[in-house]
């Protein structure tokens, strides 16, 4: 019966320990975050938490930077931010669920009404543009060589002109020769038609006087840019018809791309359009404020930003 009842003894003052360190942890976590907490009490806690000693030493730096407005944040406790750091902050398998469920909604707006209204805009941008567009007029190639020149091999070229929609009475030219694959010039020569069918024949090909790179036209091509047509039945197409293009539309043309699609629908269908990422971020975002409004405006606010 003695035995019993040290044993008895022994686990309850056990027990009471126990109890004492439970207590002791949770009221340390009950107090303010603008508290600071025993040494021994956290050295408890680390080991409870291995992340502990991170998260006590980040909260000492927040607080620190929002201490101006200790009033405003003095109700949160330890233990309030540290559930909430856990389980929404901090949680990649929460971002994840908000991620999966936000881009799905955008996915869905997007397919049913966002691309219809786009294709709608390429298709009419890409008619007007093939009907203004004074390039499709004028099919011009330059025929290039190398010319024996004073005992000096130089670049030459001739120009190959065709009107493969209707007859050209005057158009307006700019042409250069660039390296390949370049998509412009700083350095156009800008002519007449008439200035260019003079120079549409091998016997009057013309030739870069101070070049001597044999191989220059390996490494070299013409470009060419119709800025303006007038055709035989007086219709004039110019490039400043171009002009009323948006911006965006003319982007697209140029380099074909989502980031090209989400300008575009910026600007022609939904000024307060955000891009996927932007709304599944924004989505994110949002579900950490309904999870703590104040908790996440703290953090938002003062915390590192990783």
């Amino acid at each position: 019966m003695r035995n019993i009842s040290k044993n008895l003894t022994g686990a309850l003052i056990i027990a009471a320990a126990s109890v004492l360190l439970v207590s002791c942890g949770s009221k340390a976590m009950k107090q303010t975050i603008f508290s600071r907490i025993d040494p021994s009490e956290i050295e408890k806690l680390s080991r409870k938490h291995s992340d502990f000693f991170v998260f006590y030493d980040d909260v000492q730096n927040i607080t620190r930077a929002a201490i101006q407005y200790q009033t405003a944040y003095s109700s949160i406790t330890y233990q309030e931010l540290y559930d909430y750091e856990t389980k929404f902050w901090n949680n990649s398998s929460f971002r994840a669920g908000v991620e999966a469920k936000s881009g799905a909604e955008f996915d869905a707006e997007y397919d049913s009404n966002i691309r219809p209204a786009l294709e709608l805009q390429k298709r009419q941008w890409g008619e007007f543009v093939k009907s203004h567009d004074p390039n499709q007029y004028l099919d011009i190639e330059a025929v290039t060589s190398i010319r024996l020149d004073r005992g000096a091999s130089r670049p030459q070229f001739w120009f190959r002109i065709r009107e493969p929609k209707a007859p050209v009475k005057t158009a307006s030219i700019s042409y250069d020769a660039v390296v390949k694959g370049a998509k412009t010039s700083t350095e156009f020569t800008t002519c007449s038609l008439a200035e260019l069918r003079q120079t549409s024949h091998p016997d009057d090909a013309m030739f870069y006087t101070d070049f001597d790179d044999p191989n220059y036209w390996d490494t070299h091509e013409m470009i060419f840019v119709v800025h303006r047509v007038e055709l035989m039945d007086g219709s004039v197409y110019s490039m400043a018809d171009l002009k009323d293009v948006p911006e965006s539309v003319r982007a697209y043309f140029k380099n074909p791309c989502q980031e090209a699609e989400d300008e575009m629908a910026r600007e022609l269908v939904n000024p307060y359009y955000k891009t996927r990422s932007e709304y599944v971020e924004a989505a994110f975002q949002d579900a950490l404020r309904k999870a703590n409004p104040l908790c996440y405006e703290l953090l938002d606010n003062y915390s590192v930003k990783q």
